[in-house]
């Protein structure tokens, strides 16, 4: 009985930290959805600040840092969110964008080549985000 008890409080505790972080996404892809970067930039941070934060997190403040010409802020949010995730695509192109805002352009490329993308279905998605990335610009 003990160990019910103890599954159902835990649950109980463990479910809204989880519906926050859904909720924080939401807001933060919004004010970037918006064109409202220094929003989603802090909303993003306030996240971060929170115990076992998922590591999205960092990649929307990337996007949000480059937005804003911080390209070398994002290239760290970008390399964290890289350690914590490994490769991911939309990892890439925020390490295209800071890189593209840092003048870069050798390691930017370096995101953009066909061989970093294994899936072909996947490469239209990943243009798109290189595309994105750079009328940012």
């Amino acid at each position: 009985m003990g160990w019910r008890l103890f599954s159902a409080v835990a649950l109980c505790i463990v479910l809204p930290v989880h519906a926050q972080f859904e909720k924080a996404e939401a807001v933060v892809r919004g004010a970037l959805a918006k064109g409202k970067p220094y929003k989603a930039i802090a909303k993003a941070s306030a996240a971060l600040e929170k115990k076992d934060a998922p590591p999205v997190f960092h990649i929307l403040r990337a996007d949000g840092l480059i937005r804003t010409g911080a390209y070398g802020k994002a290239l760290n949010d970008a390399k964290t969110a890289q350690a914590l995730l490994g490769d991911d695509l939309a990892l890439r192109s925020q390490f295209v964008g800071a890189y593209l805002g840092l003048g870069m352009l050798d390691s930017a490329v370096m995101y953009f080549s066909k061989e970093r993308i294994s899936d072909r279905g996947m490469q239209g998605e990943f243009y798109f985000r290189m595309g994105s990335t750079m009328e940012v610009r």
